[in-house]
């Protein structure tokens, strides 16, 4: 009888560790899944002053097209590749997972400001190998 009863006891408490450890991934399933994804893409134009100022900023508009309604602007990445050259990468996200295929246009500010005078080359990435050049003569 008192192995019966600690038989029994015994399941019990087995059921429960299962039934709890179970019953605790029924909520993970109404938790949103979040879609996100960076890259960076080329430009399709580029527009603004071709001279500046020593130490005065100018600003470029700098258009792009993402993928989707759920792309947007991230930042620029900027790499020196000689004296006074620069070549300037659009990084775009996606966050969302509901989105409209089809193309849109963005356009992002590029701040630009000069502490010497001379000719400057900003190479703007349209594909790996191709690129949108501007050129700026600070005086």
């Amino acid at each position: 009888m008192k192995l019966l009863k600690k038989s029994f006891i015994a399941k019990i408490i087995i059921l429960s560790i299962f039934g709890l450890t179970f019953s605790s991934c029924l909520g993970d399933n109404e938790t949103e899944v979040e879609c996100y994804d960076s890259l960076y893409i080329g430009v399709k134009d580029v527009t603004g002053p071709v001279t500046a100022s020593i130490n005065e900023s100018i600003t470029f508009n700098v258009f792009f097209e993402v993928e989707s309604t759920c792309g947007s602007f991230q930042g620029f990445y900027e790499e020196a590749t000689g004296t006074n050259e620069k070549t300037i990468a659009v990084q775009a996200k996606y966050l969302g997972c509901n989105c409209t295929i089809g193309t849109v246009t963005r356009i992002a500010p590029y701040t630009f400001k000069a502490l010497a005078t001379g000719t400057y080359t900003l190479k703007f990435k349209i594909t790996n190998t191709s690129f949108k050049t501007i050129t700026v003569v600070v005086s």
